[in-house]
């Protein structure tokens, strides 16, 4: 394969919105585990413990998906051959979990219909990350 010419512009652009995309993730993954009130008192009392009761595999699905795709981000701005595989996994580790959250932990019953467009948007914004990655070491951007 033939190394392209240029980096293309939209690479730092689309790395840059990917890392603040999945730390906004992290942040709300970090301000559930530690129980700030201020974020806390968002949710009512029903809607919070779907998040503080998870079994401990979901909860590591969480902990992938988040911190996974927040890594994948920054690897894709450093241009590494590994970004689509870890973005890859941190994908797939969110999907299972909203799976898991619309299903089994019955979510749909305490959240409401932003809630789940929430979930939904989450998914799909991993989703074109991925396959931009993919996309972008295709066209031997990444290396």
């Amino acid at each position: 394969m033939v190394a392209p010419a240029a980096r293309p512009w939209h690479l730092p652009l689309i790395s840059a919105l990917a890392i603040l995309f999945y730390g906004i993730l992290a942040a709300v993954y970090v301000l559930a585990k530690l129980q700030i009130p201020a974020f806390t008192q968002m949710f009512s009392q029903s809607q919070f413990m779907v998040f503080t009761a998870l079994p401990p595999v979901v909860d590591g699905l969480w902990a992938v998906g988040v911190w996974g795709g927040l890594l994948g981000a920054i690897l894709l701005w450093m241009e590494s051959r590994r970004t689509a595989l870890v973005l890859a996994l941190a994908l797939l580790c969110l999907v299972v979990l909203f799976i898991y959250l619309l299903t089994v932990a019955n979510a749909l019953a305490v959240t409401s219909s932003t809630g789940n467009w929430m979930m939904a948007t989450v998914a799909v914004i991993a989703l074109v990350v991925y396959v931009y990655a993919r996309q972008m070491h295709a066209a031997g951007y990444i290396r």
